[in-house]
C-alpha cells in the first residue's frame, strides 16, 4: 500500500510491553481512518499503570465551569492544590468529607488544574472559572 506521508494529518502506532508493534493507524484527508494490526495480538500483557484504584473510582468536581464555588465529590480523605495554567499552586486544603466546597472566589476567569492527593493517588481534574 502506497501512503503519502506528507498528506496524512493523523498516524499513530502502538507497543506491546515487548516493544512490537500491535496496530497502526492513519487518516488520509477526506477519507477513513486505516488501520494495520501485527501479531497476534497475544504479545500484549497489561503493564501497572501507577493510577491504582483511582482507574476504577473517580472523584468528580462540579459545577464546572463555576463561578464562586467549587464542590468536590471525593472518593477518600486526602488534600487538594488549585495550580493555574503555568503551575503556580493558588489554593490547597484538605478533604475531610466525601463532598467538599471551595470558595473560588477569589480567581481570575480562566482554566486550573484541581490535583486531589490520598495516600500514593493523585488525581488531576481540570475546571473553569467563569
Amino acid at each position: 500500500m502506497d501512503v503519502y506521508m506528507d498528506r496524512v494529518p493523523l498516524a499513530m502506532t502502538s507497543f506491546s510491553n515487548s516493544g512490537k508493534a500491535l496496530i497502526t493507524a492513519w487518516q488520509i484527508p477526506g477519507t477513513a481512518i486505516y488501520y494495520k494490526l501485527t501479531g497476534s495480538g497475544t504479545e500484549f500483557r497489561p503493564a501497572p499503570s501507577g493510577i491504582g484504584a483511582s482507574a476504577t473510582k473517580q472523584s468528580s468536581v462540579y459545577p464546572n465551569p463555576a463561578h464562586n464555588q467549587l464542590t468536590i465529590q471525593a472518593v477518600a480523605k486526602g488534600a487538594y492544590t488549585i495550580t493555574n495554567s503555568i503551575g503556580q499552586s493558588l489554593l490547597s486544603g484538605n478533604i475531610n468529607e466525601k463532598q467538599t466546597r471551595i470558595d473560588i472566589y477569589a480567581l481570575s476567569p480562566g482554566m486550573y488544574w484541581l490535583s486531589l492527593r490520598s495516600g500514593a493517588q493523585i488525581q488531576h481534574l481540570k475546571f473553569i472559572k467563569l
